[in-house]
């Protein structure tokens, strides 16, 4: 097998993966835990996007204002103020290919697998960008921190919402960030009670907070995972989520090559919800704060 790798990625394309031994099973490797999803406040779906394009008309905050009246006198006229911001669901997709032989030869379904592993693969990439665009870039505010997160950055991160009527429901963290609050009593007194799974995304609470624990506070490009980064959030006001077309699976056969394969493809997108008006995204919310630390 480890052979078999090696000439898929030195070889180069898959009409030339010539298989000449497969094992019965292939272990799986070791999957990032997905978050992103469980932090979306509104989900569009294809009904409600009529276009390449949605405007979504949101309430300005406090714009319809109240008046003192004296008896007798005429009650002035209030309305509220709206603005627009914009989702545009873009396009994902990934084709892999195995070889005829290798459907043939194996001892284990090959397209089953490739297209577990794809489905897998697109969810990763769309919690990368909810975490990446619609999280860590649509910020309203930046707490930075020194080597490790402390109690008080958390403590301010949280005031940052509440100053602008939100409420802290969520806290999303890297790997060293988790490190660091595992090592606050404030932390783990509280979270002592058994009710952990390491094997999921959510490591405990803090202040009331659902902390959870992921590695795709990233680009996604693939750059360098940002461990030290945390971000505290209101969930009910955050993010929208907008999918013109749910993933979909379409298989074929290039005959002359003798390859089969399967295309899974989506369009989505995901956004910041400003929470004043802003012209072009990438949109900023107060519902967001960013800590840093090094």
């Amino acid at each position: 097998m480890a052979r078999l790798l090696e000439d898929i990625l030195t070889r180069g394309s898959a009409p030339e993966q010539i298989l000449t031994d497969i094992y019965r099973t292939v272990s799986e490797s070791v999957r990032t835990k997905l978050i992103g999803t469980n932090l979306v406040a509104m989900r569009l779906g294809p009904g409600d996007i009529p276009g390449t394009t949605l405007d979504i008309v949101h309430q300005t905050r406090n714009s319809l204002a109240v008046h003192l009246v004296v008896e007798g006198a005429e009650i002035p006229i209030s309305t509220e103020d709206t603005y627009r911001y914009q989702v545009r669901p873009r396009k994902w997709a990934t084709r892999p290919l195995v070889t005829r032989e290798m459907v043939e030869d194996s001892l284990f379904a090959v397209m089953e697998r490739q297209l577990k592993e794809a489905g897998y693969q697109m969810a990763r990439n769309l919690d990368r960008n909810i975490l990446l665009l619609a999280l860590r870039q649509g910020s309203g505010n930046t707490v930075t921190g020194l080597a490790a997160i402390t109690v008080a950055n958390i403590a301010t991160a949280i005031q940052n919402l509440e100053t602008n009527d939100y409420v802290f429901t969520d806290m999303g963290v890297g790997a060293a960030v988790a490190n660091d609050l595992r090592n606050i009593d404030t932390f783990v007194e509280a979270n002592k009670a058994g009710v952990n799974d390491p094997s999921k995304s959510l490591i405990g609470t803090i202040f009331g907070g659902k902390v959870h624990q992921t590695n795709n506070l990233t680009s996604n490009e693939g750059g360098a995972t940002n461990a030290t980064d945390a971000v505290c959030l209101d969930r009910d006001w955050a993010m929208v989520f907008a999918e013109k077309r749910p993933l979909t699976v379409d298989r074929y056969n290039d005959v002359t090559r003798q390859l089969e394969g399967i295309v899974l493809s989506a369009r989505w997108d995901a956004r910041t919800i400003p929470d004043t008006e802003q012209a072009t995204a990438p949109y900023t919310s107060t519902a967001i704060s960013l800590i840093t630390t090094t």
